[in-house]
């Protein structure tokens, strides 16, 4: 057998009925996509020396910016963007959080989420990617997902390994550094249309597909600095709301959804909230241009709550959302991935990553390392067996709770090592393990009636 260069190698397997430094899970990063303009950088010395060439940078505070050439205002670089949503970040998660940066010509590929995670060594467990790149594109008289998100998700297995269903002979054991993609696009221009037509929200598409590393964000604050911004964007993309996600993100821990009602309150972060899009048309141009007078951006107080589910929860897309009779409510409606099954949710896929990198790294010190086999049957020792089972279920045990504190993370785990395997023959140890995730109440109802008695 031909020499490999060895390593732990982990594989996602959807169907879970079936059968020693702990992560950073709050580490995250954001990519910009600057390929939808021109000379971005011209006028913004510091930020082309600082950012102009792919580079990776990371944040701890609002005021790491100015440094970089990054601040607040519609005459700033990339007018004002990267800041608000850099500031919001830093505004939810708190001062001192670890971000990685990067702004990047996304208009061949995605490698610069790669080349992210590569730069952070693999610490981000989400990535947020904000672009003008438009959502979606029409197919005959209907919409559908545009083509590129699809590459995003090409490049997040590359990063973490291909989800396989069960029972499929593909299995792919490569991508030790998990995360995942949570997008900001341009849901309110569809390619060759100038000015933007109305987009009727019942006509959007079910985002739904094989593509559980990637989650699409809808909404954003609605205020006139934030039209200001989205006016001079390439196409009066909406500004949306990653920032706030990725805050979100960043203090949460694996096990829970971003759209936890008690404990992720936005409202303190954005009081007034809209899709963003709707008839996005404007008039005049270049230092002429203005919204007209017939431009909407959508406000959620408008959607009712079936529209706000049917046309847009249901079909995948998360958006910033509030709740009849909560006042000073803001809230992201969940945390759906474009994928149904296991990892049909970030705190799902999430979950399951960290334990993938807790075990990789308790098992990393076997790699090459004289395993003691049985002198009768060549088969390992049940002392060696016991021994690196043993060293997984610890790590689970230790690694799976809430930051800080001893709130386990999971509701059970099993680990199995086949006592038959020959690694004598093979040089390869088999592992197989399961995670019982936590449940989660995403739909609470309640009857309520007149009753004679109290019993």
């Amino acid at each position: 057998m031909a020499q490999k260069h060895g390593g732990v190698f982990t594989t996602l397997i959807d169907g879970f009925v079936s059968s020693n430094t702990v992560p950073a899970e709050n580490i995250g990063g954001l990519v910009f996509d600057i390929g939808g303009r021109t000379n971005p950088f011209t006028g913004f010395t510091t930020a082309q020396e600082k950012l102009g060439n792919r580079q990776v940078v990371e944040v701890n505070s609002v005021d790491d910016l100015a440094a970089l050439g990054i601040e607040e205002g519609v005459e700033a670089f990339m007018n004002g963007v990267p800041y608000y949503h850099i500031a919001k970040f830093f505004a939810v998660a708190g001062e001192g959080q670890r971000l990685f940066i990067m702004f990047a010509d996304c208009t061949s590929n995605f490698d610069a989420i790669e080349d992210l995670q590569v730069a952070a060594k693999g610490l981000c467990f989400q990535i947020g990617l904000w672009t003008e790149k438009e959502l979606f594109k029409k197919v005959n008289d209907s919409l559908a997902i545009n083509d590129w998100v699809a590459n995003v998700q090409s490049v997040a297995e590359k990063l973490g390994g291909r989800i396989v269903k069960k029972g499929s002979n593909y299995i792919n054991y490569d991508g030790n550094a998990q995360a995942s993609i949570l997008i900001n696009a341009n849901p309110g221009y569809i390619g060759g249309e100038t000015p933007v037509v109305e987009i009727n929200l019942a006509t959007l598409p079910n985002a739904i597909a094989e593509m559980p590393y990637v989650s699409l964000l809808l909404g954003q604050e609605s205020s006139d600095g934030i039209h200001a911004m989205q006016l001079l964007n390439t196409h009066q993309c909406p500004v949306g709301n990653i920032g706030l996600a990725m805050g979100v993100l960043a203090v949460a821990p694996v096990e829970c959804s971003m759209g936890w009602v008690q404990n992720f309150n936005l409202y303190n972060f954005c009081q007034a909230i809209e899709l963003g899009f709707g008839n996005l048309a404007v008039t005049g141009s270049g230092s002429t241009i203005a919204w007209a007078a017939n431009a909407s951006f959508t406000n959620i107080d408008t959607l009712s709550y079936t529209k706000r589910s049917t046309q847009l929860v249901e079909k995948g897309y998360n958006i910033l959302t509030n709740y009849d009779g909560f006042e000073n409510g803001t809230f992201f409606s969940s945390d759906s991935t474009l994928t149904t099954g296991d990892y049909e949710s970030i705190s799902r896929c999430r979950t399951m990553s960290k334990t993938r990198r807790l075990i990789r790294m308790a098992l990393l010190k076997y790699t090459n390392a004289p395993l003691k086999a049985n002198a009768t049957t060549g088969l390992l020792s049940a002392n060696t067996l016991t021994t690196i089972k043993n060293d997984v279920v610890g790590a689970i045990d230790e690694g799976m709770v809430d930051p800080g504190t001893t709130n386990a993370q999971i509701s059970g785990r099993t680990v199995d090592i086949d006592a038959n395997q020959n690694v004598i023959k093979t040089h390869e140890l088999l592992i197989d393990y399961g995670i019982v995730p936590v449940a989660e109440a995403r739909m609470i109802k309640v009857t309520g009636h007149f009753t004679l008695s109290t019993r």
